[in-house]
């Protein structure tokens, strides 16, 4: 990517609606103080993970200027040197799983260029991240189906109640 957009640091935010949260999934290049991997953002306090933007955010140098008495976190990306942000929104099935946060300490670095090529690698990392979560979630269902099966078997076999208790309290 460090070659199609400048950026000094990269993040991977997956969105729950469930927990109106978003988290840093992936964390990469110059450490930022306060966005580490793992870092899980409240949304409720500027929107809803069911309302991510659905479009591209750029925040330049004097944009982020004027945002930093407000909000504490763009003072600390300041101090660590941000000057520019894009924000690329992470929809997959019409529906907005997270973003890609780009930073970098050049000023007013993003243009409709980038904009345009971050839409695009914002798309494949969404389609990426749903086909994730749907083997995620096939693994898990066919886990459960394998241990009612296996339920199923030792309850067949079973010659008493107690060896029935055990055998399913085994599997559970």
């Amino acid at each position: 990517m460090k070659h199609l957009i400048p950026l000094d640091t990269a993040a991977i935010a997956v969105a729950d609606i469930g927990t109106d949260s978003v988290t840093l999934e992936y964390v990469a290049g110059k450490p930022i103080k306060g966005f580490e991997q793992g870092y899980v953002l409240p949304m409720s306090g500027f929107t809803l993970a069911s309302q991510l933007a659905r479009f591209v955010l750029v925040l330049d140098t004097g944009l982020l200027q004027e945002m930093r008495p407000e909000f504490p976190g763009i003072a600390e990306m300041l101090d660590a040197g941000v000057r520019s942000i894009m924000a690329i929104p992470l929809v997959h099935s019409d529906e907005v799983v997270g973003f890609l946060a780009i930073t970098t300490s050049i000023e007013n670095a993003y243009g409709p260029d980038h904009v345009a090529t971050g839409e695009r690698i914002g798309a494949q990392i969404a389609g990426v991240l749903a086909n994730s979560r749907l083997h995620a979630r096939i693994s898990k269902i066919a886990q459960t189906r394998e241990i009612l099966v296996q339920i199923g078997r030792d309850a067949s076999a079973a010659r008493d109640a107690k060896e029935l208790y055990t055998s399913v309290f085994r599997n559970l």
